[in-house]
């Protein structure tokens, strides 16, 4: 084998490793699910990274008002993500919490939304969501976002701009095997201040 084709496998072999520790950076970045990094270009033959349909519930969803001076809970000990600390004018909140969960089927590729939690005020809206996928979607590279950001204490984060609605801009992070994710109308600089403060009750 020549010296020329030995460095073309060389070469090939170390992109090979450099996307498996890629992936592999960024599972482990991300608790226990592997989200793909959006700023990589795709290899060839690499399928593209499946996207979460929606990280809040839909418009028509109603969101119960209810003071958060306890942690929210419910019976069935789903994790429920909530802000520590809220801005001073947006104290007006309310919870959408599914009373049950569906199991997803084998293989089942889908996404619940275990809780999500309104807060507002001064004209604006802010909702911190806690997302669970199937362990099929658990399996795919997912795609949480166009850009990899990095939050006040260290946790990769992916940033989406101009959604549609009342909360254009939108931070999702990954705890504990969920998807966390921050909407609203505020600077993207500030959800991801919010999002760090978030935890999981």
């Amino acid at each position: 084998m020549s010296e020329k084709f030995r460095l073309r496998g060389l070469i090939a072999a170390l992109g090979i490793l450099l996307i498996l520790i890629t992936a592999t950076a960024a599972a482990s970045a991300s608790g226990t699910l592997n989200v793909r990094d959006p700023e990589r270009p795709r290899a060839a033959g690499e399928a593209p990274p499946l996207a979460a349909p929606m990280l809040r519930p839909p418009p028509s969803v109603t969101y119960t008002p209810q003071a958060l001076s306890q942690p929210a809970t419910h019976p069935d000990g789903r994790p429920i993500a909530q802000l520590v600390a809220v801005p001073v004018d947006m104290q007006d909140t309310a919870i959408f919490l599914p009373t049950t969960l569906r199991t997803p089927g084998a293989g089942e590729v889908s996404f619940a939304i275990l809780a999500s939690i309104r807060y507002s005020g001064n004209g604006h809206s802010l909702y911190v969501s806690t997302i669970r996928p199937s362990a099929g979607a658990a399996q795919s590279a997912l795609g949480l976002g166009n850009e990899t950001v990095r939050l006040a204490d260290g946790a990769t984060a992916w940033a989406t701009t101009g959604l549609a609605g009342d909360a254009p801009n939108r931070v999702a992070t990954v705890r504990d095997g969920v998807i966390v994710s921050i909407e609203g109308d505020l600077s993207m600089d500030t959800l991801k201040t919010l999002l760090t403060t978030a935890v999981i009750q």
